[in-house]
């Protein structure tokens, strides 16, 4: 190969062109891939753990305790004020759920009836009508027997 790139202008400019490649490589800060300090140990700290955990844990209890760790660990790396936007967050989502759900527990329906149902009219109550109509009816046909 060292015979042939004396007498090749593009094999020469290809080496060239590699070499110079090489050279900013090498020199390169890589900034992304280089981890943070302690890095390396908190990986393989994490891994220990796991594997130590795996042979205990089985079952949906494991899992549990594995998920509620798991959690555990994200919430002390989570920024305090991340921490506070999401409980905020949490909290407003549980007086919406329960405002929601108050006015059915506040005040239970009571059962459908008809007025035909037993024949008697009952002396203080008070009879609730739903009257549905289409909408071609005239005002002489809806009043028609309501006296």
């Amino acid at each position: 190969m060292t015979a042939h790139l004396p007498g090749c202008p593009a094999c020469r400019e290809e080496v060239a062109r590699c070499q110079t490649l090489a050279a900013a490589v090498q020199s390169a800060v890589d900034a992304a891939g280089a981890p943070g300090p302690g890095g390396l140990e908190r990986v393989l700290a994490s891994i220990e753990l796991l594997e130590a955990n795996g042979a205990r844990r089985t079952g949906w209890r494991g899992r549990w305790r594995a998920g509620v760790e798991w959690l555990g660990d994200l919430f002390q790396r989570t920024p305090g004020p991340v921490r506070w936007g999401l409980a905020a967050q949490a909290a407003l989502l549980v007086l919406v759920v329960g405002l929601t759900a108050w006015p059915g527990v506040r005040s239970p329906r009571t059962a459908y009836r008809t007025l035909a149902d037993d024949g008697e009219q009952r002396v203080g109550q008070e009879a609730l009508i739903h009257v549905v109509s289409t909408e071609d009816i005239t005002e002489r046909e809806s009043s028609r027997g309501f006296t």
